[in-house]
């Protein structure tokens, strides 16, 4: 454990890099499930031909319950006064934002987290030549070439 605490420790100058990279991802896939989710519920309501009643209850946005009843009452409503081909219309264009919005959450998470991945590493290299620069030469008169160049790509 204490060895990815180490590693960790190199990824401090980057910090704002992983945070933003998180936001990003956070973002993704939270329109990810939003358009997934949003398909079958709306196409109940689309091949519906009864009204859905109002909600009786406050809407509650902590509440899966709640916000499934006003989100199908509001489509429901929404089907009846626009009517189902412009409410498919709009549907298509909701999903299309939502699944470019994923994608370039998606893209600008992989972006920022390349300058953390390549900071690491070069970090921990630096600090791999320094060590092995401090060794005298006695050290590397006793070991083969071969193990060196092991050890060295096998540490980093």
């Amino acid at each position: 454990m204490l060895t990815y605490f180490r590693i960790l420790a190199y990824g401090r100058p980057y910090l704002r890099y992983g945070v933003l990279a998180l936001a990003a991802l956070l973002v993704s896939t939270l329109f990810s499930a939003v358009s997934l989710v949003s398909v079958i519920p709306f196409l109940e309501i689309l091949f519906n031909t009864e009204p859905v009643p109002p909600p009786t209850e406050p809407l509650v946005w902590y509440a899966a319950d709640s916000l499934k009843a006003h989100g199908f009452y509001l489509l429901s409503r929404g089907m009846a006064e626009l009517g189902p081909q412009q409410m498919l219309l709009y549907f298509c264009l909701f999903l299309l934002v939502a699944i470019l919005i994923k994608n370039v959450a998606r893209y600008l998470s992989a972006f920022w987290v390349a300058p953390l991945e390549h900071g690491i590493v070069q970090a921990m290299r630096d600090d791999l030549f320094r060590n092995l620069s401090r060794l005298g030469m006695a050290y590397f008169t006793r070991r083969k070439k071969g193990d060196l160049i092991g050890v060295l790509i096998g540490d980093v």
